[in-house]
């Protein structure tokens, strides 16, 4: 019996020391990445309500990339580490860059909350205009 206790206690100490290691290897999650994989989701279904002309679907998955948004800056308030794919020196640049996004990205909800697709169109192209030119940039 002894011995049974002893085997078993070997045998849990290897897979909690296994355990450990593993979360200890996880990678931390890329805030950046959520925010951009969000950010796709929202753009094929804002995209397919330009399509159908259905402005009461936009602003749904929008919230998702707010939520994604908010992570990054309580991290960046943390002080933790965000890397850019590409000229992470730059990242106060990436931030101003993101801000601006944002503001514009406020419009182009309101317009689709007032059921006004001329200047959700014209949000739209304006998004992806810094869609663009922030991956030319930074990814």
């Amino acid at each position: 019996m002894i011995r049974w206790c002893f085997i078993l206690g070997i045998v849990a100490a290897f897979t909690l020391q296994h355990t450990v290691k593993a979360v200890a290897q996880e990678p931390q999650p890329n805030l950046i990445k959520e925010e951009m994989i969000a950010m796709n989701d929202a753009f094929t279904n804002l995209i397919q309500a330009l399509i159908l002309n259905k402005p009461d679907i936009i602003e749904g998955p929008f919230l998702k990339v707010e939520e994604a948004r908010k992570k990054v800056e309580e991290a960046i308030k943390k002080r933790e580490k965000i890397i850019l794919p590409k000229n992470n020196s730059k990242f106060k640049e990436f931030m101003k860059i993101d801000d601006e996004y944002h503001v514009e990205l406020e419009k182009m909800l309101a317009a689709a909350k007032g059921r006004n697709m001329k200047i959700v169109k014209l949000q739209t192209h304006k998004l992806l205009n810094f869609c663009v030119y922030c991956h030319a940039r930074f990814r």
